[in-house]
């Protein structure tokens, strides 16, 4: 479950583009952009952070948070936020937001976000200061992004 809960993301990423490129419909084009502007901004605000233990990855039980199928990264390193959490919230609010109310596919979307944001707890590889920061950040940049490049 960690694994495929880590690549979700990625092949919603993916996919969004791929889509976009076939049918030619452009919100799933500016989606994946989106996606991966929401990550890389997550990746350079961890880069800025002090290494307080408030904004490092726990390490109580080492090897519980993988990422991308790979080995294990469980150290001490800079979690906050979580890139995870924020993309995927940045991913839920835009198809909110695209709907303009709450049907199956925006249920979907907070379903997948909110499985995500639970399994990055519960495997260690965030605390919670970690996870409420990318879910505001990812909320906010999916409002921004949706009011000023899509419309």
């Amino acid at each position: 479950m960690d694994q495929i809960c880590a690549i979700i993301p990625l092949l919603i990423v993916i996919t969004s583009f791929i889509y976009s490129l076939i049918s030619k419909f452009s919100f799933y084009f500016f989606l994946s952009l989106g996606m991966i502007i929401a990550s890389l901004t997550s990746e350079y605000i961890k880069k800025i952070v002090p290494r307080k233990e408030v904004f490092l990855r726990p390490t109580n039980q080492p090897c519980k948070c993988k990422y991308y199928i790979t080995k294990c990264k469980n150290i001490k390193e800079v979690g906050f936020p979580s890139t995870h959490a924020f993309m995927m919230t940045f991913f839920a609010i835009m198809v909110y937001m695209y709907h303009k109310k709450i049907n199956l596919q925006v249920t979907i979307s907070l379903i997948i976000t909110l499985i995500i944001i639970i399994q990055r707890y519960t495997s260690l590889c965030h605390n919670s200061l970690q996870i409420i920061a990318g879910t505001l950040l990812g909320s906010i940049f999916g409002i921004l992004y949706y009011n000023f490049i899509l419309i």
